[in-house]
């Protein structure tokens, strides 16, 4: 089994971007990684 080193990450960032009233994308990133997701509030 190969060794897996653990990296703490320099930020992390949770964003919501607002697209219109009701839609937008949700954003989380931390050190390379970038995750989006689109959000809709009813």
């Amino acid at each position: 089994m190969p060794a897996t080193r653990l990296m703490d990450a320099e930020q992390f960032t949770i964003l919501i971007e607002p697209k219109d009233e009701r839609r937008g994308t949700l954003t989380m990133a931390w050190g390379t990684f970038r995750w989006t997701a689109p959000i809709v509030v009813q």
